[in-house]
């Protein structure tokens, strides 16, 4: 990640595969300018020297920054309902 991306997890990436990268095809040239507040978010430009560039892994997906300004409360959606599907999985 470069900075403006969405990293999704590896079950939302599993459960969701076709619509992200329809969502991931959206092109554009403004980044997005503010983020949701339950979002956790890492400015790297911020991260010296000159910032940094952060990878995914597992089978994690990441949406462009066009994209993320776009359908970033579908890709929250996404990612907060994989996740909690998971642990109920995984409940004891």
């Amino acid at each position: 990640m470069q900075g403006g991306e969405y990293i999704l997890s590896e079950e939302a990436t599993k459960q969701h595969l076709i619509r992200l990268n329809e969502i991931n095809s959206e092109k554009g040239t403004s980044p997005i300018s503010s983020y949701a507040p339950k979002s956790t978010v890492i400015d790297t430009n911020l991260m010296p020297p000159g910032g940094a560039l952060w990878v995914a892994h597992n089978g994690q997906f990441i949406v462009n920054r066009f994209a993320t300004a776009k359908y970033l409360d579908e890709l929250e959606k996404m990612n907060a309902s994989s996740i909690a599907e998971m642990r109920q999985k995984t409940a004891p």
